[in-house]
């Protein structure tokens, strides 16, 4: 008796990124003093804060419940429109900064909006 089953990746987050007041406030907490024990300048908001589209693309997945485990790579790829190339690059990013898991498991009906 041989069974057979398909294995679906699913995406499951392990950690969120700071806001971008969170990434201002902790610059400038780290950096108050300068090396001379002079006090340095705060950061504009637009110097070091800058997203990645790996953390925009990160914000959006979280937003639409993409991350939970419950959706597939391949319908997560579907449903917005992702090429291959560019979801390896976000998986790479987000497991690199442990922010990502991959998950290989049987595919469940409720999975990938209980479209099969």
């Amino acid at each position: 008796q041989n069974v057979i089953i398909e294995l679906k990746d699913y995406l499951v987050a392990t950690g969120t990124l700071k806001t971008e007041q969170e990434k201002i406030e902790s610059i400038n907490a780290a950096d108050h003093l300068s090396p001379c024990g002079e006090s340095a300048p705060n950061f504009k908001s637009s110097q070091s804060t800058s997203s990645s589209s790996e953390e925009l693309l990160f914000h959006e997945l979280m937003e639409a419940d993409c991350l939970d485990g419950n959706k597939s790579i391949p319908a997560i790829c579907y449903r917005f429109g992702i090429d291959r190339l560019r979801m390896d690059r976000f998986k790479s990013w987000g497991q690199r900064r442990k922010l990502l898991e991959i998950v290989s498991r049987m595919a469940y009906p409720t999975d990938d909006w209980g479209v099969p």
